[in-house]
């Protein structure tokens, strides 16, 4: 049986699971926590983006509603943070060139099927980062918002940085599931376990954690795509830049509330993104960016954040 009619014949078993989640809007008030108006940014903030690989992949298995016959390339995106006080802030550290040769060795069932990655020499993350001249010592934090594949590629080029991931998504990579690597992860020395169980609400979100204590790096409770999913909001001086992490991985995810194919939990996952919906709503100048589409960084009326973009002209 070849790949792409296993595809059609199964994917869409995949995508009748969980419909009941998606029935109800959930009430999500009007109110903005902890949110002051008018918006104040940190000065000396800035971003830069920088393309790491792609996902080749079947729509209908990123969002619902998507193409099961054709495929899209997802560029796999990582974030370097500048902060006047803490350095170099990463957010995510993007794909591994031999990971993604081997992808079918970690990736099982569906997604091991009809997910391929694909990275090449000198487009890492490291070799971009040495490029914008940031050595891999100026690393202080990696902010990981899941410990799959596509988050943690280059981690071990970064051992003096401390990873911040929460608690529960550490203790469910222990048991490597599938789309986890714990070769990527498994020498980091330094950890910081987020528990948002002791959060403070921000926005519409009920729980956040300040990374630094001054408003700059604020991480929000995104659990559903997976147990500990989390994004992270940078308060630029111009506008609020909220990375989304896998709970909007393209901006269809948003756009539709198209739910993936494949969730830990899609209770969890519906509520987080119509949270995000609704903060959008209450506040427009909140730009967010899913974890594999780079239109709304192209557009992004944002002066501190460069995008560094190697997706091949023809996709």
């Amino acid at each position: 049986m070849t790949r792409a009619l296993l595809g059609l014949l199964l994917a869409p078993l995949l995508l009748l699971g969980g419909c009941e989640n998606e029935q109800r809007i959930p009430y999500i008030a009007p109110t903005l926590h902890n949110w002051p108006k008018p918006y104040r940014g940190v000065n000396g903030l800035r971003i830069e983006a920088f393309v790491t690989g792609w996902l080749r992949v079947r729509p209908g298995l990123v969002y619902r509603g998507g193409s099961l016959t054709q495929e899209r390339l997802l560029p796999v995106l990582a974030f370097a943070i500048h902060h006047p006080r803490e350095g170099v802030i990463l957010f995510g550290t993007g794909l591994n060139q031999h990971s993604a040769e081997h992808a079918s060795d970690y990736l099982g069932g569906l997604p091991g099927l009809l997910t391929q990655p694909q990275a090449y020499a000198h487009q890492d993350l490291p070799s971009q980062l040495a490029a914008s001249g940031i050595e891999p010592r100026a690393i202080r934090w990696i902010v990981l918002s899941d410990l799959q594949f596509d988050s943690t590629g280059e981690l071990r080029a970064f051992p003096h940085a401390r990873v911040v991931v929460t608690r529960d998504e550490h203790d469910y990579a222990r048991r490597a599931p599938s789309g986890y690597l714990p070769r990527e992860y498994a020498d980091a020395e330094s950890w910081k376990l987020i528990d948002f169980s002791a959060g403070t609400p921000l926005g519409t979100f009920e729980s956040s954690v300040d990374l630094f204590g001054d408003g700059s790096c604020v991480l929000l409770d995104t659990a559903g795509y997976t147990p500990g999913s989390m994004a992270l909001l940078v308060r630029l001086p111009s506008a609020p830049l909220l990375l989304a992490g896998d709970l909007a991985l393209v901006s269809e995810s948003i756009r539709y509330t198209a739910r993936p194919a494949a969730l830990y939990d899609a209770s969890q996952w519906w509520d987080r993104i119509w949270r995000l919906k609704r903060f959008q709503d209450l506040d427009p100048r909140l730009q967010v960016v899913p974890a594999h589409d780079v239109g709304p960084l192209w557009s992004a009326p944002i002066p501190e954040l460069v995008l560094h973009d190697y997706t091949p002209a023809d996709e």
